[in-house]
């Protein structure tokens, strides 16, 4: 699996990130890549070059990527099936867990400070804690060279 560029960390990622979230949040929806979703945003929201830039990797990433991010959620989350999972929770892993495996300059602890701030503000009030549980797990997994 190629790693992907970050495009360097601004204050403006938390809103790339928000993007991110709400494009694969519909993806997961709609079952597809919907460009005219993608160009709205691009025109609507304060976005630097290279915030496109992330979120064209994280998405593009995630949907090329999808079963197997799949795979490694479904690893993770014991007990739950990926269908009886939160919508916003989902996407947030999806995101994240695709950034902790491809974007390794962002730092971990960043990528998940950033999802939980995301499931508090789309999500039920206990999900921070099994998002995090998730992605602190997936974290382990790539330091031990298992990615």
């Amino acid at each position: 699996m190629p790693r992907h560029k970050s495009f360097g960390l601004k204050m403006s990622r938390k809103v790339a990130r928000d993007t991110a979230f709400k494009l694969t949040f519909e993806f997961l929806f709609s079952g597809s890549v919907n460009e005219y979703t993608k160009e709205k945003f691009f025109e609507n929201v304060q976005l630097t070059d290279e915030d496109k830039k992330y979120i064209d990797a994280v998405f593009n990433g995630v949907v090329d990527d999808f079963r197997e991010l799949n795979k490694t959620i479904e690893k993770y989350a014991v007990g739950y099936k990926l269908d009886r999972i939160y919508k916003p929770d989902y996407a947030v892993l999806l995101n994240s867990i695709f950034e902790i495996k491809n974007m390794r300059d962002i730092p971990y602890a960043v990528t998940i400070n950033e999802a939980i701030e995301l499931v508090k503000a789309y999500s039920d009030e206990k999900s921070h804690k099994f998002v995090h549980g998730i992605l602190t797990s997936v974290v382990k997994e790539v330091q031990n060279g298992n990615n």
